[in-house]
């Protein structure tokens, strides 16, 4: 099975063929949901398609590689998505609080999808709550096929809402800088202020001086 790496293959031979991976995209940005995906592959779909895909960690692929991969990944298994609003990030201030609730949303929901629990889980770095075995590992949408599936459907459909989000409020070029801090990105809130989708907390706790003074529109 080209394509599938160690940490699959472990994970396979330890727990059997249904393991599902987990990651999250949008857990630094100043504007946007946190969006998590939980994926659990198909491997008899894998074994005829895979070698027309382009997996890795959607970090280190372009937008057009990951375009590329994602019709293939929601066909060739079962996803999940997990997200958490910016009116619950900002009601709970914690962003490594929302990085579990996506997580855990995203597990909840390809369980549904499936029918019933995967034979286990692997995911990126945080441990999943769950009635199976977790094994959380540093950088595991690098080092599993699984997880950096998720990893790419996670990135695309966080980057497709905020493009959206972009034509509501052009001044901040969230198509372009999909609500991370760019120097634009900054730039421009001062110039025009926080808007609904911006994270008020991180701005004003991260940014250096705090902008709560801008207030939200």
């Amino acid at each position: 099975m080209d394509g599938l790496m160690p940490l699959d293959f472990h994970m396979i031979k330890t727990y059997g063929k249904f393991i599902c991976g987990v990651d999250e995209v949008g857990m630094g940005p100043l504007a946007g949901p946190v969006c998590a995906c939980a994926f659990i592959l198909d491997l008899s779909k894998f074994e005829h398609v895979n070698k027309n895909a382009f997996i890795n960690d959607s970090k280190k692929l372009t937008k057009i590689r990951r375009g590329e991969a994602f019709p293939w990944i929601v066909t060739a298994g079962w996803v999940g998505l997990g997200y958490v609003k910016v009116t619950e990030i900002n009601r709970i201030g914690n962003i490594n609080r929302c990085g579990y609730i996506a997580r855990e949303r995203a597990y909840a929901a390809v369980v549904r999808k499936f029918g019933s629990q995967p034979s286990a889980i692997v995911s990126d770095f945080f441990h999943i709550a769950a009635p199976v075995s977790c094994e959380a590992v540093a950088k595991a949408d690098s080092k599993s096929f699984i997880v950096a599936c998720a990893s790419i459907v996670a990135k695309v459909v966080r980057d497709k809402y905020m493009v959206k989000r972009s034509k509501f409020h052009p001044h901040y070029g969230w198509e372009r800088n999909m609500g991370y801090g760019t120097k634009e990105h900054i730039k421009n809130i001062r110039c025009f202020g926080q808007m609904g989708s911006h994270r008020h907390y991180m701005i004003h706790n991260q940014v250096e001086g705090g902008w709560g003074a801008l207030g939200a529109r």
